[in-house]
């Protein structure tokens, strides 16, 4: 049996740098194999989360948002205008419903960058059918997910999509694992997807697929360990949602499947957030000043030389409580 590690299960191990100054780490990364953004940071699609202000914020300092398809965007038309309203890197979630084709047609021509099909479980053969139907109906970049396998992230990049998407049941409004036993914890399940990734091949022509990990991150430690363990970027919902651009009244939802093959979402158990509820641009540059030091530290003037170069070590609890102010 596999043992498989969590973000507080591990810690990297500082190494040579040659950095001169955070400052001039470049966290620039490939969200899709043709769309760069220049931070590495993804709002979830999620209704209390992820609104065509917070997504134009977002875009504002360099990182991507997502239009989710629930809650006040179900209407495709209302998600179309979210979409067209925002000016700069956006993306819109679908779903594996079976209508899915036409509706990524209408993103597409509101001018979502991204299209991001959407359900609890990515590795349904529904998932897969839609992957590969939207990616010969449109041209725009197809994320997918989510996933925790080698297995999964395969046949996604084989049924065409550009981008991988990872985590079963890690975010912070999810009970997923409580209620399935299913997952698989996101350390381990960002490094077996990206290494089946490395080493698989769909066509000469077609470009190795990105990765974003999805949800479990509490801090932007956990969102370093994440980028160095092979994400190209990382997804949070409710970190953003505590934004003073989220469209909430300070609660949000996880969505939980309600269908047994996870075709359809309800709202989950609603949580009052925490924070201040600080503006995404503020949130979004401390995280990447701590992330610059993580590349510093890992001895890369950018993600993927730090990436290159990252050794994780495994810690015990006795090392986790002494994390932080203690």
């Amino acid at each position: 049996m596999e043992t498989a590690l969590t973000f507080d299960d591990v810690l990297l191990r500082p190494k040579h740098s040659t950095v001169q100054s955070r400052s001039r780490v470049d966290l620039s990364t490939s969200v899709t194999p043709s769309i760069t953004i220049d931070q590495p940071f993804v709002a979830a699609p999620m209704d209390t989360v992820t609104g065509p202000t917070l997504a134009q914020e977002l875009a504002n300092v360099g990182g991507l948002g997502i239009i989710p398809r629930h809650g006040r965007f179900e209407n495709i038309r209302e998600r179309a205008d979210a979409v067209f309203n925002v000016d700069g890197p956006v993306g819109a979630a679908i779903g594996i419903d079976g209508v899915n084709t036409e509706t990524a047609r209408k993103l597409e021509e509101a001018g979502a960058d991204v299209l991001c099909v959407d359900t609890a479980h990515g590795h349904l053969s529904k998932a897969l059918d839609t992957v590969h139907d939207v990616s010969r109906a449109t041209d725009v970049d197809i994320i997918a997910g989510n996933v925790a396998t080698k297995e999964a992230a395969k046949d996604l990049a084989r049924a065409g999509a550009d981008t991988i998407k990872v985590g079963i049941g890690p975010g912070s409004s999810c009970t997923t694992r409580e209620k399935t036993g299913v997952g698989v914890p996101q350390i381990t399940a960002t490094q077996r997807v990206s290494e089946a990734l490395d080493s698989f091949k769909i066509m000469p022509d077609k470009k190795r697929p990105s990765i974003i990990t999805d949800g479990g991150m509490r801090n932007s430690g956990d969102m370093a360990k994440a980028l160095m363990a092979g994400a190209d970027a990382v997804m949070n919902g409710r970190l953003f949602a505590e934004c003073a651009e989220a469209p909430n009244d300070g609660q949000m939802y996880g969505l939980a499947s309600d269908e047994i093959d996870g075709s359809g979402a309800t709202e989950g158990d609603t949580r009052d957030l925490d924070g201040d509820r600080e503006p995404v641009a503020e949130r979004v540059e401390d995280w990447a000043e701590s992330i610059r030091s993580t590349c510093s530290y890992c001895g890369g003037h950018n993600l993927h030389e730090a990436r290159r170069n990252a050794e994780f070590v495994r810690v015990t609890s006795n090392a986790v409580d002494r994390n932080g102010v203690h």
